[in-house]
């Protein structure tokens, strides 16, 4: 395993996971994964990135063991990239 200081990343790094003990099938757990990466695909471009800063992003599913509407996990996925947005604009302002 390799451990690489932020400092050195080149682009936002987002990880997807599902609990095996709350989704039992594989196909399920896939599906939900899927659905997390197109979103967050389709709305990356929010977090802009600036002068350096990337960020190192992590999506546990807890929803429920059935797989949810794309449209709710979007939803989900975009409030959560703007508040990410929202947090690092308030830290940059506050360090100038």
């Amino acid at each position: 395993m390799v451990y690489l200081p932020c400092s050195t990343l080149t682009h936002h790094q987002v990880l997807f996971a599902v609990s095996s003990k709350r989704c039992k099938h594989a196909v399920t757990r896939n599906k939900i994964k899927r659905r997390m990466r197109e979103a967050y695909r389709r709305h990356k471009h929010q977090l802009l990135p600036s002068q350096g800063v990337h960020f190192l992003i992590g999506y546990i599913y807890i929803g429920p063991p059935e797989p949810c509407a794309f449209k709710v996990i979007q939803e989900k996925l975009i409030a959560s990239l703007q508040h990410l947005s929202h947090l690092h604009i308030a830290n940059h302002d506050d360090s100038l």
